[in-house]
């Protein structure tokens, strides 16, 4: 019985901290400050927090989503510590200022959110975002 309530306990704990991050449904974040990676939570359709990703400027984005009727990743890799690294494309052949991704005479380009026509972008104020 005990073992019930502890088990019951933590999984309220963590359907209730998946709940907590509503707040960023349909925000972006800076992420990376060298290769100037965005990104963007995942919800469900019931608000709850399944996953994340991330865009780069040169149009690759990763991807990490766990819903219930699949786990999906790609261009990302899990380390056998636990950590998980992005795989964020080409790096230029010229760096320019703004990433090491972006061609030194180019502009930084991020994919659409999938199934819109926006994109994200670096924020000048390094606070989230929505688009729209």
């Amino acid at each position: 019985m005990n073992a019930f309530a502890l088990f019951s306990a933590i999984f309220a704990l963590y359907e209730r901290c998946r709940r907590s991050f509503a707040d960023f449904k349909n925000a972006f974040l800076a992420y990376d400050d060298h290769y100037k990676g965005v990104l963007q939570l995942l919800f469900d359709g019931e608000g709850v927090l399944i996953g994340f990703r991330v865009y780069w400027p040169n149009g690759t984005c990763g991807e990490y989503a766990r819903t219930r009727d699949a786990c999906t990743a790609f261009n990302l890799s899990f380390d056998p510590d636990g950590s998980i690294n992005f795989m964020v494309g080409l790096i230029a052949s010229r760096r320019g200022a703004f990433s090491p991704l972006v061609e030194h005479d180019a502009q930084p380009v991020y994919a659409a959110v999938p199934g819109t026509c926006l994109t994200p972008h670096w924020p000048s104020d390094l606070k989230p975002y929505k688009l729209g």
